[in-house]
C-alpha cells in the first residue's frame, strides 16, 4: 500500500500527502477528504489496516499440544519473523511512529504491540501447562521487546 510505505519511509511529518501517496496511488485529494480530514487520520488508519497478523498467532492456540514450552516460544517468534519479512513496511512505520509527539498516534502504536504482546502471552499460557514462573518469564522478555514508550502490557 502506498500511503503505508511513504509513511514508513518519511514519517508523518515529512510525508507529503500529494507527491509521495495520491499522485503513484492516482487518487484524487477529494477522494482521501471524503474518507479522512487530514494526514494524520490517513495515518492512523494505515495503522489499522497493520493489524492483520495477529490472527495468525490467535489461531495457534487451538493448534494441537506442544511438546516443550521451547516449541510454543518459537512457533511465536518465527509468526513474528515471518510477518516482519512480508510486512516490513508497516513495522518499521509502526517503530518509527513510537516517538511521535502526537499522543494519539503513539496511543496507537502502543495499543498495537500491547495487543501482539498479550496474543503471545495467551498462546504460551495457553499451550504450555508449565509453570507459572516460564510464563512470566515469557511475558516479560515479550514486553522488554516493545519499543520504549509502551513498556507495559
Amino acid at each position: 500500500m502506498q500511503a503505508e510505505r511513504a509513511f514508513a519511509e518519511r514519517g508523518l511529518h515529512s510525508t507529503s500527502l500529494t507527491t509521495d501517496i495520491l499522485d503513484p496511488a492516482d487518487v484524487s485529494v477529494g477522494s482521501l477528504y471524503r474518507q479522512f480530514s487530514n494526514k494524520r487520520d490517513r495515518l492512523i488508519a494505515v495503522f489499522g489496516e497493520c493489524e492483520s497478523p495477529r490472527p495468525s498467532i490467535a489461531s495457534l492456540m487451538s493448534a494441537p499440544e506442544r511438546s516443550s514450552f521451547a516449541d510454543v516460544l518459537q512457533v511465536c517468534l518465527c509468526t513474528l519473523l515471518d510477518d516482519l519479512d512480508r510486512r516490513e513496511d508497516a513495522w518499521w512505520l509502526q517503530y518509527r511512529e513510537r516517538l511521535s509527539p502526537d499522543r494519539s498516534i503513539r496511543d496507537v502504536v502502543e495499543a498495537g504491540w500491547r495487543a501482539w504482546a498479550m496474543v503471545v502471552c495467551v498462546a504460551l499460557s495457553r499451550w504450555y501447562a508449565g509453570s507459572e514462573q516460564q510464563i512470566a518469564l515469557a511475558t516479560r522478555i515479550v514486553a522488554h521487546a516493545l519499543p520504549p514508550c509502551s513498556r507495559t502490557i
